[in-house]
């Protein structure tokens, strides 16, 4: 059998991306990376749990015009965790953001329709609840001490994959039928 998955991951990692950088304009990075880190202020996304199927899956077949058979295609609900932290140097000064609002400050954007309809749609993603409260997570590194407050938030998304053994094994998509003409004496 053979299962190619539909469903653009790159892209819906994208919008992640895209939608902390506009809420924010904070650099934004994918956590436990090897790379190094960028200066404070900034985030980092990691997605703690995916494809927890929330619902019933769909089956169908579709014509594929590669090969002129059908393919079988199905598709479902699913869910991902998404774990937002945000970093700076200190908790707050005066007139001086810190980590605590620009996690807040992205969480409310999601909210937003500009952000929903020109990021997170095209993708497919859609934000569904905010899964714990902002938590301070801050801590000492050596001689300074670092802000950081996280959140984890719940986006839902549709698996689709393409079982292509259906097409393997002949199952062939009819185009037109000539009629057989039957004559009785």
């Amino acid at each position: 059998m053979t299962y190619a998955l539909a469903t653009d991951f790159a892209l819906i990692e994208r919008a992640l991306i895209a939608w902390a950088k506009a809420t924010t304009g904070l650099p934004v990075i994918w956590a436990k990376q090897i790379a190094g880190r960028p200066h404070t202020p900034y985030l980092t996304l990691r997605i703690t749990s995916d494809g927890r199927n929330e619902g019933q899956d769909s089956e169908q077949m579709e014509y594929n015009t590669t090969t002129g058979k059908l393919d079988t295609v199905t598709y479902g609900p699913r869910m991902m965790t998404v774990e937002l932290t945000g970093y700076s140097e200190t908790q707050s000064a005066a007139g001086q953001a810190g980590a605590r609002q620009y996690v807040l400050q992205a969480v409310a954007g999601l909210r937003a329709s500009r952000i929903y309809g020109e990021i997170l749609r095209p993708s497919g993603l859609g934000f569904l609840k905010q899964l714990s409260d902002v938590l301070d997570i801050g801590e000492q590194l050596g001689d300074r001490w670092e802000a950081r407050f996280q959140v984890d938030l719940e986006f839902g998304y549709t698996l689709a994959f393409t079982d292509k053994s259906t097409a393997e094994e002949g199952t062939t998509y009819i185009e037109t039928v000539q009629p057989t003409v039957m004559i009785y004496p």
